[in-house]
Protein backbone atom coordinates (compact mmCIF):
# COMPACT_ATOMS: atom_id res chain seq x y z
CA UNK A 1 0.00 0.00 0.00
CA UNK A 2 1.46 3.54 -0.51
CA UNK A 3 1.77 6.37 1.08
CA UNK A 4 -0.13 9.65 -0.01
CA UNK A 5 1.81 12.64 0.79
CA UNK A 6 1.02 16.25 0.35
CA UNK A 7 3.15 16.78 -2.11
CA UNK A 8 2.21 13.97 -4.31
CA UNK A 9 -1.24 15.22 -3.55
CA UNK A 10 -0.54 18.34 -5.06
CA UNK A 11 0.80 17.20 -8.17
CA UNK A 12 -2.18 14.89 -8.98
CA UNK A 13 -4.50 17.75 -8.38
CA UNK A 14 -2.66 20.01 -10.30
CA UNK A 15 -2.34 18.09 -13.04
CA UNK A 16 -6.30 16.86 -13.03
CA UNK A 17 -7.24 20.22 -12.59
CA UNK A 18 -4.69 22.20 -15.11
CA UNK A 19 -4.02 24.45 -12.17
CA UNK A 20 -0.39 25.61 -10.78
CA UNK A 21 0.77 23.56 -8.01
CA UNK A 22 1.38 26.84 -5.97
CA UNK A 23 -2.41 27.36 -6.15
CA UNK A 24 -3.44 23.86 -5.33
CA UNK A 25 -0.80 24.03 -2.59
CA UNK A 26 -2.42 27.10 -1.22
CA UNK A 27 -5.71 25.61 -0.98
CA UNK A 28 -4.68 22.50 0.09
CA UNK A 29 -2.83 24.19 3.36
CA UNK A 30 -5.77 26.77 3.63
CA UNK A 31 -8.21 23.64 3.59
CA UNK A 32 -6.26 22.12 6.20
CA UNK A 33 -5.89 25.15 8.70
CA UNK A 34 -9.30 25.56 8.32
CA UNK A 35 -9.57 21.46 9.68
CA UNK A 36 -7.74 22.18 12.42
CA UNK A 37 -9.04 25.52 14.04
CA UNK A 38 -12.39 23.32 13.90
CA UNK A 39 -10.86 20.20 15.57
CA UNK A 40 -9.20 22.32 17.93
CA UNK A 41 -12.22 24.07 19.03
CA UNK A 42 -13.78 20.84 19.77
CA UNK A 43 -16.41 20.93 16.53
CA UNK A 44 -16.58 17.77 14.58
CA UNK A 45 -16.36 17.73 10.74
CA UNK A 46 -18.95 15.53 8.91
CA UNK A 47 -17.72 14.82 4.89
CA UNK A 48 -20.99 13.35 3.17
CA UNK A 49 -19.81 9.85 1.59
CA UNK A 50 -16.34 10.29 3.12
CA UNK A 51 -16.35 10.54 6.68
CA UNK A 52 -16.43 12.39 10.23
CA UNK A 53 -13.85 13.64 12.33
CA UNK A 54 -14.11 14.53 15.53
CA UNK A 55 -11.74 14.90 18.95
CA UNK A 56 -12.67 12.40 21.14
CA UNK A 57 -12.07 12.16 25.21
CA UNK A 58 -10.48 9.55 26.75
CA UNK A 59 -9.93 8.94 30.50
CA UNK A 60 -6.20 8.99 31.51
CA UNK A 61 -4.15 6.39 31.70
CA UNK A 62 -1.48 4.93 34.17
CA UNK A 63 1.87 4.53 32.83
CA UNK A 64 5.00 2.79 34.00
CA UNK A 65 8.42 4.03 33.64
CA UNK A 66 10.62 1.07 32.22
CA UNK A 67 13.28 2.23 33.37
CA UNK A 68 13.06 3.24 37.25
CA UNK A 69 9.29 1.15 37.74
CA UNK A 70 7.89 4.77 39.01
CA UNK A 71 4.17 5.20 37.82
CA UNK A 72 2.71 8.19 35.80
CA UNK A 73 -0.86 9.68 34.57
CA UNK A 74 -1.41 9.79 30.66
CA UNK A 75 -1.82 14.09 29.89
CA UNK A 76 -2.93 14.23 26.98
CA UNK A 77 -6.23 12.82 26.78
CA UNK A 78 -7.97 14.10 23.67
CA UNK A 79 -7.44 12.20 20.52
CA UNK A 80 -8.49 13.33 17.38
CA UNK A 81 -10.35 10.04 15.59
CA UNK A 82 -11.88 9.61 11.96
CA UNK A 83 -14.20 7.58 11.53
CA UNK A 84 -15.19 6.42 7.72
CA UNK A 85 -19.06 5.72 6.90
CA UNK A 86 -20.85 5.44 4.29
CA UNK A 87 -23.95 7.98 4.43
Amino acid sequence: MATMTKKKLIQIISQKKGMHPNDVRGIIQAFLDTMTDCLSQGDRLEFRDFGVFEVVQRKQKIGRNPNDRMLFFSINNNNNQETARAT
